[in-house]
Order: structure tokens, then C-alpha cells, then sequence
């Protein structure tokens, strides 16, 4: 996360979001001290599967103020075994900060608004937006509902998100 920008860098981790989670354009990994985006812009990924282990090969890059590690073509990643996606760490919206981003988060809120990519969840301290892959397979809840939802914290244009992994 420290390396100026346009560095080479290799990087290890486990998948814990698949290129659905969004526009097909990124996925995240993560170890036990924290979790990094991996993109491409011609959306040209391996298939990949949540809990394999892979090397990235890339470039760091950046986008609304999160680090990433942007690929040229696919063969820049490669998997190296099966392993188990780190555990979540609960929060609430208001405990957000950096240092989550790129790691599972859980946290329960009120769904109070649907948007186009997914909807809004309110706690005690404040909400946050959700945002479901195109792809996801998954039914956008209904206002009022009251919900518990794992994720992967990104950074928004203006604050942060989480991009919808799995809810209950």
C-alpha cells in the first residue's frame, strides 16, 4: 500500500471477491494483514475461484484513493494452491477506516434505499452503500430489511463501500 505508483510489484494472496463482485473489471485477495484490488481494464482474468491462492504480477495503481495492483493479460496471475479466506472483522460503519480496505468486513444494519447497483444499509453510526456485482446471483433486499451482510470494504468516488460477498 506504501509503493509509489507505477512500481512493480509480486504479490501473494487468497481470493476472497471474484471479478463479479463489480463490473468484471477487478477482484480482491487478502492474507492475514490485509487484502489488495487486482485489475484490469479489458476485464481478461483466469477463472478464479474464492479461497485459491495465487501470485499476482502487476503494477501498482490507484482508483478513488485505493491501492491496486493493475495486470497487463491473464497469464500475470497465477494459482499456486487452495487456502481459506481470512475471517471477517466485525464493524460498524462508523469503525471504518483505511486500514480495512481490501478485507472482509461484516456488519449488520437497515437496508433504507435502493440504488442501481445494489442499496444502502444504516447502523447506529451512519450507512453505507452495497454494491452488487452484475453478476452476483444475488436479489437486491428490500427497504427495511434488516440484514447482516460479509463483504469486501473499497473506496466510492466520495466514502467508502462494501462490495457485497454474502447476506443474511
Amino acid at each position: 500500500r506504501e509503493l509509489k505508483l507505477e512500481t512493480r510489484v509480486r504479490v501473494r494472496g487468497t481470493v476472497i471477491a471474484t471479478p463479479t463482485i463489480s463490473t468484471g473489471q477487478i477482484f480482491y485477495i487478502a492474507d492475514e494483514q490485509s487484502g489488495m484490488q487486482i485489475y484490469s481494464s479489458k476485464k481478461d482474468f483466469p477463472p478464479l475461484e474464492i479461497g485459491d491462492t495465487i501470485e499476482v504480477s502487476g503494477t501498482v495503481g490507484e482508483a478513488n484513493k485505493e491501492r491496486r495492483v493493475r495486470i497487463a493479460a491473464p497469464d500475470a496471475i497465477k494459482t499456486v494452491g487452495r487456502g481459506i479466506a481470512p475471517p471477517a472483522t466485525e464493524v460498524t460503519i462508523a469503525n471504518l477506516t483505511d486500514e480495512l480496505i481490501g478485507r472482509l468486513v461484516r456488519l449488520s444494519g437497515t437496508v433504507v434505499a435502493r440504488t442501481s447497483s445494489g442499496f444502502t444499509t444504516e447502523d447506529a453510526s451512519g450507512e453505507l452503500t452495497i454494491s452488487l456485482g452484475e453478476s452476483s446471483g444475488v436479489a437486491t433486499p428490500e427497504e427495511g430489511d434488516e440484514i447482516s451482510i460479509v463483504g469486501v470494504l473499497g473506496r466510492g468516488r466520495q466514502n467508502y463501500r462494501l462490495f457485497q460477498w454474502i447476506y443474511k
